[in-house]
């Protein structure tokens, strides 16, 4: 089945090998661009590359525990180098977590996804810009 919505650059940030994989085959097959990485210091090395190009970001879903730094903390550097239009963050702390609600009241661009995240709402949320209900 295809959709009328044009490609996004997207950036995957995730640990979790799984996850990373089923989210970027789920966006592949929506005909996205995809790039996915599994840490912080690899994210940071592609977005160099972007930026090298003049390239941007239409999407950077990040996962906010990562081994190496926390997805709040990369997000500011990789702003500095390409520019993000939209930015997701996963995890499995609860929305209600002072650090989850840090980020949302903080940044206007950026939604919150609970792991484990529903990729049927996931692509939803791309597609439409509407948080899942």
């Amino acid at each position: 089945m295809t959709h009328a919505v044009s490609p996004y650059t997207i950036l995957i940030v995730e640990d979790y090998d799984i996850a990373r994989t089923a989210m970027r085959l789920l966006l592949e097959d929506r005909g996205h661009n995809v790039f996915d990485v599994n840490c912080g210091q690899d994210a940071l090395a592609y977005c160099a590359e972007l930026a090298n190009r003049d390239a941007s970001l239409d999407i950077a879903l990040v996962d906010l525990g990562l081994p190496d730094t926390r997805g709040n903390q990369l997000i500011e550097k990789l702003r500095a180098s390409v520019e993000i239009g939209q930015v997701i963050y996963c995890s499995g702390c609860s929305r209600e977590e002072p650090e989850v609600q840090h980020l949302l009241a903080t940044d206007d661009s950026c939604a919150y996804f609970e792991k484990p995240v529903s990729l049927d709402e996931l692509l939803a949320y791309i597609h439409t810009g509407q948080p899942p209900q």
